[in-house]
């Protein structure tokens, strides 16, 4: 346990981020808002490389002053996985990744204090529980994929340059335009309320409306970009082509990139429950409509 000046025992804040991008990036934004209101000058971000999100936190973010990064490499693949497909060093590397993780876990359970579920992605913390563990100067550990803290969606770390200066390439290229985000592939709810066919009648009209708008559009799922980019080609377009998963570093710079591009838009047609659709909005400060299914 370090010490300040005076000797008085100095409180960590360790913040575990879980989920895909945009829920980790909302619990980041609660713990630093959280730190600075409560004076904590020490804080560790455990961040999990795995198949929720398959890249380390410098692949997408620049460090800020009195923070440390524990990146733990788990992988997407499970060790019987690994074996069956002979990759012993991916064996080891997640084996080691995973012995770490444990051991921080351990270490920090009499620390961990719990975020309460709220409504839709967010939570919150007992400020009770926190302020007494900060004046006895006792770390702090949070897990969770929720913001819980401040606003969630003011961003508290900065983008790396070079994903950063692609997307304003790409907002600039772009001029003015609209943003369409359409969550597939594992979101049940954003596929079952935002349907491919919902989106369709939104495009319809607005370019009914104006023949020449530029839309930008953001998915995570290869077939849709495919079926609107053929739909659509004089309207329709998106980042110059890249991964599309998460488990992959590129994939992941690749989502962040797009999520820059809809923040730049004038307004953003999104998906259903979905925390990318909204973290892009208000990252843009720009109006989000929910495109939903005619009842």
């Amino acid at each position: 346990m370090k010490t300040d000046a005076t000797g008085k025992k100095k409180t960590r804040l360790l913040i575990e981020c879980g989920g895909g991008l945009c829920n980790r990036l909302m619990a980041l934004n609660s713990a630093l808002q959280m730190a600075d209101h409560y004076g904590i000058k020490d804080v560790t971000i455990v961040w999990r490389n795995h198949r929720e999100l398959g890249c380390d936190f410098e692949d997408l973010f620049l460090l800020r002053d009195g923070i440390i990064v524990k990146d733990y490499y788990i992988g997407a693949r499970s060790f019987a996985e690994c074996l069956k497909q002979g990759r012993v060093g991916d064996f080891v590397k997640k084996l080691f990744g995973y012995l770490r993780y444990r051991v921080l876990k351990l270490v920090n359970r009499k620390n961990e204090i719990s975020v309460a579920a709220g409504e839709g992605n967010t939570g919150s913390v007992d400020h009770r529980e926190i302020q007494k563990a900060a004046e006895a100067g006792r770390n702090i550990y949070i897990h969770t994929a929720r913001g819980f803290f401040g606003d969630p969606f003011e961003l508290q770390v900065d983008i790396r340059p070079d994903i950063m200066s692609k997307a304003v390439a790409m907002s600039r290229q772009m001029g003015d335009y609209v943003g369409l985000h359409i969550r597939r592939t594992d979101h049940v709810s954003a596929m079952e309320h935002s349907s491919l066919d919902a989106f369709r009648k939104t495009i319809d009209r607005l370019i009914k409306v104006s023949s020449e708008l530029n839309l930008y559009l953001a998915t995570d799922d290869m077939t849709t970009y495919d079926a609107f980019l053929k739909a659509y080609p004089k309207n329709v377009f998106r980042q110059e082509k890249g991964a599309i998963d998460r488990v992959s570093t590129a994939g992941i710079q690749y989502a962040l990139e797009e999520l820059l591009v809809l923040s730049k838009a004038k307004k953003i047609y999104g998906s259903f429950e979905s925390s990318y659709s909204l973290m892009a909005a208000k990252i843009g400060n720009i109006e989000l409509e929910i495109v939903e299914n005619d009842i």
